[in-house]
């Protein structure tokens, strides 16, 4: 069956000019994802280890990785990568801290959807503290009503949304985003705000970056 992405991993596409293409040499780390004492995710992405909340009931929907990118999928028990309505997903792009930041990152992420989405963009930058010293940045980004059917599994009329949060680590960048999906919406009247955002990802906070 055909996975369908969310629409914020365009991103592996805007991103690809900049990261590049890192050396065979370099290989995959392929550590597993662990839970700690209190239940959170923790899993190597390259040059550090991530870690962020899980809610009860959340499971692994998918995971792949390349010498370049790594991107893990959580879904609610009840669905799928192929059927779902809310998702969190971990991204990792490395070596990509040397070459840009994380407000950068989430901006060309805004103009890459504003080619999908039209007039039905929603963007705006949120401000974050740092995550374990590390320079943040958080965005709603997503499309109020997708103007025609796309590949990832939106179809026109549909309406999809994520709070992302990016982080500037050592040597690589990390995006950690939670998205819903469904009905389109009046985008004056938009599901996520920077009033409610950091109540809408809370399940999944806090979120932290250590050396391995």
């Amino acid at each position: 069956m055909k996975r369908k992405h969310a629409l914020f991993l365009l991103l592996i596409l805007i991103c690809s000019f900049t990261a590049g293409q890192a050396s065979a040499e370099q290989g995959i780390i392929k550590e597993p994802l662990s839970l700690d004492e209190d239940g959170r995710g923790v899993v190597r992405v390259f040059s550090q280890v991530t870690s962020h909340g899980l809610p009860t009931g959340w499971k692994v929907g998918f995971r792949t990785e390349t010498p370049a990118h790594f991107m893990l999928e959580f879904v609610p028990k009840d669905e799928s990568v192929e059927n779902w309505k809310t998702m969190f997903t971990l991204q990792g792009f490395r070596n990509l801290a040397e070459k840009t930041d994380a407000k950068t990152m989430l901006g060309l992420a805004g103009m890459q959807q504003k080619k999908v989405c039209g007039e039905s963009l929603i963007f705006e930058l949120i401000e974050e503290e740092p995550i374990s010293g590390f320079p943040a940045q958080g965005a709603i980004i997503g499309c109020s009503k997708v103007p025609h059917d796309l590949s990832i599994g939106l179809k026109k009329g549909m309406a999809e949304i994520a709070y992302y949060i990016a982080v500037k680590g050592k040597k690589d960048i990390y995006l950690f985003h939670k998205g819903i999906r469904g009905k389109a919406f009046d985008k004056n009247n938009s599901p996520i705000t920077k009033h409610n955002a950091k109540e809408f990802i809370k399940d999944f906070l806090p979120i932290q970056l250590t050396d391995p």
